[in-house]
C-alpha cells in the first residue's frame, strides 16, 4: 500500500508549492500564470479497518476490490470558479487522465456545467467586441459560479446530503514496481556458482525458470480526488452534509441489512 500511495500522490505533490507568504498553491512555480491558490491541500491516510468493514456491509454488492478511496486527495479553494480551474489544471497536466477515470464514480455537484458554458460563451463574445475587459472576465466568471448550484441525486448516493457540494473524481493509477521475488530467485541461481549450496537444494534451484516470471509488476490502483470551495468544505465538516452524518447513515443501512431479523418490528414492540 505504501508504494501504491507514493506513486499516486507524487503526481500531485509535484505541483503543490507554497509562496513567500507560506500560502499553498497548485502550479509549476510562483510565476505560473495558471496557478491556483489553495485554502487547503490534504491527503487521506490509510483507510481504517472499521471504515472498510462498514463500507463492505452497508451495500449487498460491495466487495473488497470495490473500495476506491483507500488513497484520497482533497483540494479546497476560495471560490467555486477556482475549483473548476483546479480540475482543468489536473486534466491539462495529465495528473488526472480522462481515460483512467471511473465515470460512475465521478460527479460534479458544485457548478452547473451547461449553465457555465452558456455564460462563458456570452462573456467571451463581450471580450472580443470590447464590451468587457479581460481583467474583468474572471470576476464575472466567479459571480456566475457562485450563483450556480446542483443537487446530488439520491440514487447516486443515498447517504449523502442533497446539500453536499463538490467536484469528485475516482481515478486509476498504473502502479509499476520491480518484482522482489524475481531478484531473490536470480540471487539464488547466482549462488550456485560458489559451490556452497547443498546438492539437493542446487537441483531445485537449477529447475527454476526465471523466463516465466515477470521482472516488473503492473496493475491499476484506484484513488479519489475531492475539490471544494471554502463554503462547501465547511458545510461538509460541520453542516447538514457533514461526514459524521454521512457515517451515521451508512451505519443505519448496514444495521438494517445485516441485522434486520434481530431488530424488533413496530407491531412486535406494541404487542
Amino acid at each position: 500500500f505504501a508504494e501504491n500511495q507514493k506513486q499516486i500522490l507524487d503526481r500531485f505533490y509535484k505541483y503543490i508549492h507554497s509562496d513567500e507568504t507560506q500560502k499553498v498553491f497548485l502550479g509549476r512555480d510562483v510565476r505560473d500564470a495558471e496557478r491556483v491558490d489553495l485554502t487547503l491541500f490534504d491527503t487521506k491516510p490509510k483507510k481504517g479497518r472499521d471504515s472498510v468493514i462498514l463500507k463492505l456491509l452497508h451495500k449487498p454488492e460491495n466487495v473488497a476490490e470495490d473500495i476506491f478511496d483507500r488513497v484520497g486527495i482533497r483540494f479546497v479553494t476560495k471560490t467555486k470558479f477556482d475549483c473548476l480551474r483546479v480540475a482543468k489544471f489536473l486534466r491539462d497536466r495529465y495528473i488526472l487522465m480522462p481515460a483512467n477515470l471511473k465515470p460512475s464514480r465521478s460527479r460534479n455537484t458544485l457548478v452547473d456545467p451547461t449553465e457555465f458554458s452558456i455564460e462563458l460563451k456570452k462573456l467571451l463574445a463581450q471580450v472580443e467586441t470590447g464590451k468587457l475587459s479581460s481583467s474583468d472576465l474572471d470576476q464575472k466568471l466567479i459571480a456566475v459560479c457562485e450563483n450556480s448550484s446542483m443537487k446530488l441525486r439520491k440514487d447516486v448516493n443515498p447517504h449523502s446530503s442533497e446539500h453536499y457540494q463538490s467536484i469528485h473524481f475516482t481515478g486509476r493509477q498504473l502502479i509499476k514496481f520491480r518484482n522482489p521475488i524475481f531478484n531473490d530467485l536470480k540471487a539464488l541461481k547466482n549462488s550456485l556458482q560458489d559451490g556452497t549450496v547443498p546438492e539437493k537444494m542446487a537441483k531445485i534451484i537449477e529447475r527454476m525458470d526465471l523466463g516465466s516470471l515477470p521482472k516488473d509488476i503492473r496493475f491499476f490502483y484506484p484513488f479519489e480526488v475531492q475539490v471544494f470551495d471554502e463554503a462547501s468544505y465547511q458545510e461538509s465538516q460541520a453542516g447538514t452534509s457533514s461526514h459524521s452524518n454521512y457515517k451515521k447513515s451508512q451505519i443505519q443501512a448496514a444495521l438494517k441489512r445485516v441485522m434486520q431479523h434481530l431488530i424488533p418490528r413496530k407491531s412486535d414492540a406494541t404487542s
